[in-house]
């Protein structure tokens, strides 16, 4: 999706649907970080490395249920990670892993541990198919607005009128408060685990004009 592959991101939806399970070690492993951590495991993947110096080193990658639990696995004064925790959990993975008989010696000792905000994953998810649902009503009904394109952006959403002046005009006659109840409206019927709320939920207004003018009129450029 954003940063896990599509194979994983559907495995843990299933996950969360109560549809598939975890295996009984990552249910302890995740017990574990609850109580070590308060955070909220919701997957696991462990795999090697690639291109990886020593060679055959493994990492275990989390999927954390939220960006308060991420930002808790931080070292919020050197940037990155905390190592002390990053190690902590190694060591209680190869713990496990032992008991449980998973994996072998070779793969389970000093993994490198790193996380995913797995909340951003969901928002994504849901953005890109509420988008997909409602683009074409969006246009129709606000195209004699000067309406140029609706774009999603990860878990925001950005609209485009042709002039910086469509945009005061509209913030002004109310199309543009009415374009994000819309999308909202059409947002929350697709957000099966109530993620989004009129808080954290951005629809940003631009035009064509500023992305021609500062960009070279290409998106590409301008979302980097």
């Amino acid at each position: 999706m954003v940063l896990v592959d599509d194979v994983t991101y559907k495995e843990t939806i299933e996950i969360l649907r109560d549809k598939k399970r975890l295996s009984p070690f990552y249910c302890d492993l995740k017990k574990w970080l609850g109580q070590r951590f308060g955070i909220t495991a919701y997957n696991f993947v462990f795999q090697r490395i690639p291109n990886n110096n020593p060679k055959g080193r493994f990492k275990l990658y989390i999927l954390l249920s939220s960006t308060r639990d991420y930002n808790s696995m931080c070292d919020k004064r050197h940037c990155g990670y905390d190592k002390n925790k990053q190690d902590e959990i190694s060591q209680e993975f190869e713990k496990l892993a032992d008991m449980h008989n998973f994996g072998n010696p070779e793969t389970i000792k000093d993994v490198w541990v790193c996380y995913n905000d797995f909340s951003i994953e969901m928002k994504t998810g849901v953005n890109r198919l509420t988008y997909k649902k409602i683009n074409k009503y969006i246009w129709k009904k606000y195209r004699n607005y000067s309406l140029w394109g609706v774009y999603p952006l990860f878990t925001d959403v950005v609209v485009f009128f042709m002039r910086d002046e469509d945009i005061l005009r509209n913030s002004k006659n109310g199309v543009c408060a009415n374009i994000q109840s819309d999308y909202f409206k059409a947002l929350k019927e697709s957000d099966e685990f109530g993620l989004y709320n009129p808080v954290n939920f951005t629809m940003r207004f631009d035009s064509k004009e500023n992305l021609d003018n500062n960009y070279e009129g290409n998106l590409y450029y301008y979302f980097k």
